[in-house]
């Protein structure tokens, strides 16, 4: 550990122990306040950590501390509020098919993310205590611990790892874990919430039966072989859904840098949005070229219609995340799903206005 960086964590103060046989603590910073987990690992992959640390993934916590010292990890990372869906299934006993589509459902987004990291990221330890409900049953995927990088010429693990009943077979030597382990866990994670019972015990009924025994299967070339694949798969069991389920299960559309350099309105592939997208920036742009200019020359009325339209475009940019800003602004890191919005539409408001001071400076009204 360098001086600067034992510097940085002294900024820390511990408050709380969470799991004191784990070493996980509650702590604050001392300037700005806020509350943070600060965990001390003997078993880890500092890579994946410091890889976290670089590109955050939307729905884990974010990593802000990885810093090695005497052949431990100790790490800062933001402190997820919520229920687990451990307390949950201890509380209620099971769920039903349409709350456990939409959980796993939204840990096939976080596991998509995985994949298209580089290289390829592998939790290895998905299971109840591991996943933080929202008031809003928003989904975040916890304890990044047994993490690794997926390395496609290993021939098994090195290190077993994981928690019996929803670890798969090669995470026990019998070949290298990949997403295609998660995709078992995930399976595993169905069935105990539709049963309360592990595969091998009673493999659940009904829509989602066939889908956790194809999770399950001991050789992963049997599996799902992509965390889009298992999602696809539960959406084609679902023949006859209700509004809210529909909602729930369509493909979530393409958000921040995922989607490109596409506007908002063109990231999915729903033809109605497309067009009336389409029809709106038309009217947006059609608006300012139209709209009455007075007592200003012909540059004058460039720059105000030129400066109105950019404003107008902005504040719709921010408010739909475009190329990510939502990070950039930390937005993506509110968890309720209706403060998000609340923030967003603030930001997207301050962009706007911007926009508008930046077009009267232009005009000399003002500085």
């Amino acid at each position: 550990m360098t001086l600067e960086e034992a510097a940085r964590l002294s900024y820390y103060q511990e408050i709380a122990e969470l799991n004191n046989q784990h070493g996980v603590l509650m702590v604050q910073h001392i300037e700005s306040k806020r509350v943070f987990v600060k965990k001390i690992l003997t078993t880890y992959d500092v890579g994946v950590f410091r890889y976290l640390q670089m590109n955050p993934i939307p729905h884990t916590p974010r990593v802000y501390e990885a810093v090695e010292d005497n052949n431990t990890l100790i790490v800062i990372e933001e402190y997820i509020n919520g229920t687990s869906l451990d307390t949950l299934l201890n509380t209620r006993g099971t769920l039903t098919e349409q709350e456990v589509r939409f959980i796993a459902s939204q840990i096939c987004s976080i596991l998509s993310d995985f994949e298209n990291a580089t290289p390829p990221l592998v939790h290895r330890d998905i299971k109840p205590s591991n996943i933080i409900l929202s008031d809003y049953m928003e989904v975040t995927l916890l304890d990044m611990d047994a993490a690794k990088h997926q390395n496609d010429i290993e021939y098994q693990d090195t290190q077993l790892i994981g928690t019996f009943g929803y670890a798969a077979p090669e995470q026990y030597g019998f070949g290298p874990s990949d997403i295609r382990t998660d995709i078992y866990a995930v399976g595993v994670l169905m069935n105990v919430m539709l049963t309360g019972k592990f595969p091998n015990e009673k493999v659940a009924g009904g829509k989602l039966g066939g889908i956790i025994r194809k999770c399950t299967q001991m050789d992963a070339k049997d599996r799902y072989q992509t965390a889009d694949e298992l999602r696809q798969a539960m959406m084609s069991k679902v023949k006859e859904e209700n509004k809210v389920e529909v909602r729930i299960e369509q493909p979530r559309e393409k958000t921040g840098k995922q989607a490109g350099w596409a506007l908002p309105g063109f990231r999915g592939h729903n033809a109605f949005v497309r067009i009336a997208s389409g029809v709106g920036y038309f009217l947006l742009i059609l608006g300012c070229v139209n709209m009455p200019v007075e007592n200003r020359d012909a540059r004058g009325i460039a720059i105000y219609k030129i400066m109105s339209f950019v404003s107008i475009l902005s504040s719709v940019l921010v408010f739909c995340n475009y190329r990510d800003v939502w990070r950039f602004l930390g937005i993506d890191r509110i968890r309720s799903g209706f403060w998000r919005l609340c923030v967003a539409a603030i930001a997207a408001s301050i962009a706007f206005y911007i926009g508008v001071a930046i077009l009267m400076l232009l005009e000399g009204d003002i500085g």
